[in-house]
C-alpha cells in the first residue's frame, strides 16, 4: 500500500454499517495521526519555549509564539511521515486501515477530543492573531494558535474527564 492508496474512496459493499464507515479511511486516519502529533508538538512547544525564554533576550510573547508554530509545524510533518512510513513498510492494508478508521469513529473519546481540538485550534488562533500583532508575522501567530489550542484541548479534555469520573463516584454512594 502507497501513500496515494490513503486517498482512496472505502468499498462499502462489504460493510453491513456502511453508513458509520468514513468515506475516506485514509484521510480521516491521516486527521487522526496528524490532530495527534499537533497536540503533542503544542505541548512540546510551549513547555519547551518556556523552558528555553530564559537564555534568549526576545520577548517571552514571541519566542513562545515562534516555539508553538515550530510545534505545529513538527506535528503536520511527523504525522503525515508516520502514516507515509506504516503505508509502505506494509503495515497498514486497505482492510487495517478501513477497519481503523471506523473504530475511530466509533470511539466516543476520540472523538470528543478531536472536536475540542478544533474549537479550541480556531478560538486560539483567533486569540493570538489579534492579541500579539508586534509579536511575530500572521501566518506563525496563527500556527501557535493552532498549537496552543491543541495543547489546550488535551488539558480541557483530560480535566473534563476526571470531573465526569469524580460525579459518577458521588453519584453512586
Amino acid at each position: 500500500m502507497g501513500f496515494a492508496d490513503l486517498f482512496k474512496e472505502v468499498d462499502r459493499s462489504s460493510y453491513t454499517d456502511s453508513d458509520d464507515m468514513p468515506t475516506y479511511p485514509g484521510l480521516s486516519l491521516l486527521t487522526h495521526v496528524n490532530a495527534r502529533t499537533i497536540q503533542l508538538g503544542g505541548i512540546v512547544g510551549f513547555i519547551g519555549g518556556l523552558g528555553t525564554s530564559f537564555f534568549v533576550k526576545t520577548p517571552l510573547s514571541s519566542h513562545l509564539i515562534r516555539s508553538l508554530s515550530r510545534g505545529t509545524t513538527f506535528g503536520v510533518v511527523a504525522g503525515t511521515v508516520a502514516v507515509s512510513a506504516m503505508a509502505a513498510n506494509g503495515k497498514l492494508d486497505a482492510d487495517g486501515l478501513a477497519d481503523r478508521a471506523y473504530r475511530l469513529g466509533q470511539n466516543e473519546d476520540q472523538v470528543s477530543l478531536s472536536q475540542q481540538q478544533a474549537i479550541s485550534s480556531v478560538i486560539f488562533a483567533g486569540i493570538f492573531a489579534v492579541a500579539f500583532p508586534q509579536a511575530a508575522p500572521l501566518s506563525t501567530r496563527l500556527l501557535a494558535g493552532v498549537s496552543f489550542g491543541s495543547a489546550m484541548s488535551v488539558v480541557s479534555f483530560a480535566s473534563l474527564k476526571v470531573i465526569n469520573e469524580r460525579e459518577k463516584e458521588v453519584g453512586s454512594r
